[in-house]
């Protein structure tokens, strides 16, 4: 991205895309703003993704089975539904 993640537009775009639903709030914080500019300087870098690809690309990513991470959470839901049906 080359500009601010604007909350506001997440929000609409989340709204659109999926039907959640947005929450107007009153803040003084509207954006994050990482600044890339001594990659682009030093690396030659250049941002890929804007809003939407960023949005649309974290909500496609499904964690490969063999994946530690997911192996970890999967037991652990595993072993709160035993408890539950024990319970």
């Amino acid at each position: 991205m080359n500009k601010p993640v604007d909350y506001g537009e997440v929000g609409k775009y989340l709204n659109e895309t999926r039907g959640y639903p947005a929450v107007e709030m009153k803040t003084e914080y509207h954006s994050t703003w990482l600044d890339n500019t001594k990659a682009k300087f030093l690396l030659g870098w250049r941002p890929e993704y804007d809003l939407k690809r960023l949005i649309d690309s974290a909500f496609e990513y499904v964690r490969a089975e063999d994946d530690v991470k997911f192996k970890g959470m999967f037991r652990r839901l595993i072993d709160g539904l035993e408890l539950f049906y024990k319970g």
